[in-house]
């Protein structure tokens, strides 16, 4: 039962939600390669001045992409090699090996005389190989999507119609040095490596802060369900947005906050790292409306396919894994028993914020009867002040 009384306070138009939640590239170092092994090099045209003789001691050779910018259609690209040697040494060899790609219409290595440079014609999945006289290394990765927005945006703006809603562009390569990974590690994450693995049908991003209640115990809840999550084929990242101090959180700080909580689950982010920019990228965005966010990407196609403004927290996250092609923008309504007697209460239809009902001032008794959420509209000149009451049976 609701019961609201306006007496004074500030001026101030606002959406009262009941029943719903709370709510470029840049550096040039070494990023990651991926799957690295030896063997024949892949077909596809040749570049580079190597293939002869390899060095003495060269027991395999690494393959990755320099700097943090993915490979994307229409854009020459860079490889780097190194080296691994015997004695334990490490050397770049780039300008040493014979480049080539599992598939030309991809990445070719002809016509660019740089010899580690390839253009990228096409759009897909390649393997990169370099050799070395009977050493190979290979690099088996894909390109970005060149339709990326350079912003990101919730599926559905505020007082938009019902969905389902068209998908915006992918979202773009944002990408963090130190990330915690379970088991302790800590290493770069980029949006571009997530892309490529095949193994990943989406990623599931939960914006919150270390001072947020509701948002640990949010991630508490993923976390009990974390297995499974995983096992479907979602990539759990927390992103931590500010810390105690409501200052932007860093990822050791936000490792340290989570690990508390949730022990080894997910990966772990603070948005002060957030790259490209210097940090913040979450929490400018328009996707964050509160605390905390959920945001859930495809991973085929980098496209949001749900959010809070789609009722993301409410999924069930495992079954969205195993299904990231259904329209997820508009879930089917929750099972309610409803505590309203049969009756529903006055104001309805008032289940969008196109349809919120105005509240005046005075009492009124409603309740939150289904499985949609209730919207009301304060739009009270002069200063007021809203007082709810809520008591739930469910």
């Amino acid at each position: 039962m609701l019961k609201h009384i306006l007496r004074w306070g500030f001026p101030l138009s606002l959406i009262v939600c009941l029943g719903c939640g709370s709510g470029s590239d840049g550096g040039d170092s070494m990023a990651a390669g991926g799957s690295i092994g030896t063997g024949g090099a892949g077909g596809g045209g040749i570049g580079g001045a190597g293939g002869g003789e390899a060095p003495d001691g060269l027991m395999e050779i690494r393959v990755a992409l320099p700097g943090v910018k993915p490979i994307l259609p229409g854009q020459p690209k860079n490889f780097v090699a190194m080296g691994l040697f015997a004695d334990g040494t490490e050397r770049n060899i780039t300008q040493e090996v014979t480049w080539t790609s599992s598939d030309d219409e991809i990445v070719s290595f002809d016509g660019d005389p740089r010899a580690d440079f390839a253009s990228v014609p096409g759009d897909g999945k390649v393997t990169v190989t370099a050799t070395l006289g009977s050493v190979s290394g290979a690099l088996s990765t894909c390109t970005y999507p060149g339709d990326f927005s350079p912003y990101l945006s919730p599926i559905r703006g505020q007082g938009q119609g019902e969905c389902p809603c068209d998908l915006s562009s992918p979202i773009p390569y944002v990408y963090w040095d130190n990330a915690y990974y379970p088991g302790g590690v800590v290493k770069p994450l980029r949006f571009g490596e997530l892309h490529c693995d095949e193994s990943v049908s989406i990623m599931i991003f939960v914006v919150g802060t270390t001072w947020c209640g509701a948002c640990t115990s949010y991630a508490q809840r993923i976390a009990e369900k974390a297995s499974e999550i995983e096992a479907a084929g979602g990539r759990i990242v927390f992103i931590q947005s500010e810390d105690d101090n409501h200052q932007p959180c860093t990822g050791a700080v936000a490792n340290r906050h989570l690990s508390n909580y949730i022990g080894d689950v997910g990966i772990r982010v603070g948005d002060a790292e957030t790259q490209p920019g210097n940090g913040g990228y979450m929490a400018s965005s328009g996707v964050v409306r509160g605390y905390p966010t959920v945001v859930i990407v495809r991973r085929s196609d980098m496209r949001i396919i749900a959010d809070d403004s789609t009722g993301a927290r409410d999924l069930d996250l495992a079954e969205v894994a195993r299904n990231p092609d259904r329209d997820w923008t508009a879930p089917p309504v929750p099972m309610i028993e409803s505590q309203c007697g049969g009756q529903e209460e006055d104001g309805e239809p008032n289940n969008s914020a196109a349809q919120a009902t105005a509240l005046t001032v005075g009492t009124i008794d409603a309740g939150v009867c289904d499985g949609y959420p209730d919207f009301f509209h304060i739009s009270e000149q002069g200063p007021w002040r809203l007082s709810l009451e809520f008591q739930h049976d469910v």
